[in-house]
């Protein structure tokens, strides 16, 4: 759900991270009203968009990625 305009976002990912979506899904036991990606921290329910950004940044750069680009 976008925040600030509270509209669903739609968007398509491809087969390899939709596979590794699944398999996190079935670990971590997410129910269909749980976040995808929940907060270690009491105040929280969900990571936030920059610890978001914190991780994709750190998974681009462990695969050779610029991840300013």
């Amino acid at each position: 759900m976008q925040q600030k305009i509270h509209h669903p976002v739609q968007f398509e990912i491809t087969e390899q991270p939709r596979e590794a979506l699944v398999k996190w899904v079935e670990i971590e036991k997410v129910k269909m009203d749980d976040y995808l990606f929940k907060s270690h921290y009491k105040g929280s329910p969900h990571i936030t968009t920059r610890q978001y950004a914190r991780l994709v940044e750190s998974w681009a750069s462990d695969i050779g990625l610029d991840p300013a680009t």
